[in-house]
This record gives structure tokens, sequence and C-alpha cells, in this order.
């Protein structure tokens, strides 16, 4: 059994609706992310206005359970690239914050046609929350985390 068996202990997936979105493509592109076999997770909507009155759909899907946050993290490293996993662990110190939670951002476009890549502008945000040990740095116990997630799917 990994020391990291339960690395993540919740996710929350949030994306912007922009009115020239479609709402419904957004939803399939937060699927995406789940493994095979996941249960539909609930997808909680936000409706806002944009600056010029321009109407924006807030999607928010929170998992709460250490083991499918797990699965689902491990689900996202183990698709990305190589070189986004690498650009992942380079960056690793400025993804976290003083909480030690973990912030991605993927690619809304590439995440709907069911390729997980990481991406800056429009983006679906994931905020990983891990589960970490007491008086540990969560910097380095996230990357050994990673580091170990990625191996494992080597084999």
């Amino acid at each position: 059994m990994s020391t990291m068996q339960r690395m993540a202990s919740s996710i929350d997936i949030t994306a912007f609706v922009y009115a020239t979105e479609d709402e419904t493509k957004i939803r399939k592109a937060f699927m995406n992310l789940l493994p095979p076999g996941f249960d539909q997770p609930t997808i909680s909507t936000t409706k806002l206005k944009g600056y010029f009155g321009d109407p924006i759909t807030t999607l928010t899907m929170k998992i709460k359970k250490r083991r499918e946050s797990t699965d689902i993290f491990e689900n996202i490293l183990v698709r990305l690239s190589t070189l986004d996993q690498l650009t992942l662990q380079e960056e690793l110190e400025n993804r976290i914050d003083d909480s030690n939670n973990l912030y991605l951002r993927l690619d809304k476009q590439k995440l709907y046609r069911n390729h997980i890549a990481l991406g800056e502008r429009n983006s679906v945000k994931l905020k990983v929350r891990p589960n970490l040990p007491h008086k540990v740095d969560g910097v380095e116990y996230i990357r050994t985390g990673i580091q170990e997630i990625l191996r494992g799917n080597d084999r």
C-alpha cells in the first residue's frame, strides 16, 4: 500500500460558461476528468452577469471524499502529457498556496475532446486539498505524491 494512498482529501472543479459557450459541453468536459466507471457527482450552477451585462454561468463540482478525490487527481496526472507532467512538477511551488492547496488550470477545449492538458486562458480550474500528515512540508509531500503516482503509472 502506497504512502500516498489517499493523497487528496477533496477537489473543487470550477469553470465559467460564457454566453458564446455551450453549457452542456462544459459539463461534458467536467465528466471527462472522471476515471471510467465513476459515479457522476453533482454539478452546481450559479448565474452571474458580466461587465457588459452578458450572462455568465459558473459550474462547480465538489468531490469531498478522499478516495474519489485521489482517484480523480491520479486520473488527471497520468493523462497529462509528459511535458505537462514536467511543467507541473517544475511549477509546483507556484501552484500551492499557504494552506497547501494545489491549483491547476486545464484547457477547457481540449478537455471537452477528452484530452487533459494544462491551460491558462478560459480554463477549467481545480483546487486540490491534500491530505497532509501533521507537520509535513506541503510542497515536498505533494511533489513526492505526484512522483509516486507517475512512477506507478509507468509499470
